[in-house]
């Protein structure tokens, strides 16, 4: 939990005002849930070892329209919508701070948005 008036409170311009002494390195999105699709077909296999996308952030409004900031282990952050890929991944559905992906053998895979330095979800 933040306390909003402290932070609004403080000047950002102060001269006491100094850079932390470790610097802030996101996490990786550590809660990625696999759900088996519901079709006969889908394979049993567990998934291999693959890079799983990280969810910087998701942005939606209240008619529905959604889209999310996600990148690849070591590539650039895009923009994506629901039917979009990246990588081997789909894009399925994208709600307030997680994204539902897809991949080409049909598992799906429920990926939190990283969480800001003070913990809150974005």
């Amino acid at each position: 939990v933040v306390d909003a008036e402290a932070v609004l409170a403080r000047d950002p311009f102060s001269p006491e005002r100094r850079a932390p002494d470790v610097r802030y390195q996101p996490p990786r999105a550590d809660a990625v849930y696999v759900e088996r699709g519901t079709d006969d077909d889908l394979p049993t296999d567990e998934p291999q070892s693959m890079t799983m996308p990280v969810v910087h952030g998701t942005a939606t409004d209240a008619s529905g329209a959604a889209f999310a900031m996600c990148a690849l282990d070591g590539g650039p952050v895009v923009v994506l919508r629901a039917g979009d890929t990246l990588g081997p991944f789909t894009v399925l559905s994208i709600e307030r701070a997680r994204v539902q992906f897809r991949d080409a053998s049909g598992r799906r895979y429920l990926i939190d948005a990283m969480a800001s330095p003070e913990g809150a979800v974005r």
